[in-house]
């Protein structure tokens, strides 16, 4: 009995050994399971953030470059719209420029014209009065021609002078008025546009 009793214990006692082993073992394993699933998660969130990554990066590249793109076009419209309005303004600025000297022109012809007729007069008149007065009379009236000619000529050539200063000074002043009335234009023009 008391053998038997030995027995039954030592029995008894493996097996509880065997099964706190066994208890043991699946723990181990259970714990060498999850450990590969963590790292089998961790190693999947790695792939899966490095694609999203990746995607990402390509999405904001082809972002990017169809913004570079877009601002490029609009910088060369702009520019192009901006070109155009200069060229405009330099084309109304020089059909002004022209405009004034051909009146310019116009007004110093007109004025030759009318000194030249008046120049002719007098010398008709002057032969008049020549051909009726004395040859002593002729004399004088020949030295009273000469006189009034050299008079009439440095009269003739000052107004010439100054009305040809005055002609340029109001071309200059309406071209310079035109010229920054262009720019002010211009510069309010890119201001909007700006």
């Amino acid at each position: 009995r008391v053998q038997a009793a030995a027995r039954r214990a030592a029995a008894a006692s493996e097996l509880r050994r065997q099964r706190c082993s066994r208890r043991l073992q699946a723990v181990v394993r259970g714990q060498a399971v999850r450990r590969a699933l963590a790292l089998d998660a961790a190693a999947a969130t790695c792939v899966q953030a490095a694609w999203r990554a990746s995607a990402t990066r390509a999405s904001f590249t082809s972002a990017v470059a169809t913004i570079v793109s877009i601002q490029s076009n609009v910088r060369c419209a702009t520019a192009v719209r901006k070109l155009a309005m200069q060229r405009t303004s330099a084309v109304a600025v020089q059909a002004q420029a022209r405009r004034l000297l051909a009146k310019a022109e116009l007004r110093r012809h007109r004025q030759l014209h009318t000194e030249h007729i008046g120049c002719v007069k007098m010398q008709a008149a002057a032969r008049r009065r020549a051909a009726v007065q004395k040859k002593r009379v002729q004399r004088a009236a020949r030295k009273l021609q000469a006189l009034a000619r050299g008079g009439a000529d440095r009269r003739s050539i000052a107004r010439s002078a100054t009305a040809a200063v005055r002609i340029q000074a109001v071309w200059r002043s309406a071209v310079c008025q035109e010229a920054f009335a262009r720019s002010v234009a211009a510069a309010g023009a890119m201001q909007g546009a700006g």
